[in-house]
């Protein structure tokens, strides 16, 4: 849901700067299709990885050890 919200705040930011008389300087903004596949691979294995460790190292620990704690 988040990525959704973020490639639809992306792309309005696209159209706006399109608007904005930069081309000399930067060129024209456009979003490739390429660039936001690859993006939303590496986030979401970032993302599976950063909650597949913790939850690892929760599976293994005793529930009556860690409810006394």
């Amino acid at each position: 849901m988040a990525s959704a919200i973020g490639f639809i705040i992306s792309l309005m930011i696209i159209r706006v700067l399109g608007y904005i008389p930069i081309k000399d300087f930067v060129g024209t903004p456009e979003l490739s299709i390429e660039v936001a596949l690859a993006t939303g691979f590496v986030l979401s294995a970032v993302g599976l990885a950063a909650g597949l460790f913790p939850a690892r190292r929760a599976a293994n620990l005793n529930v009556v050890d860690c409810l006394r704690a």
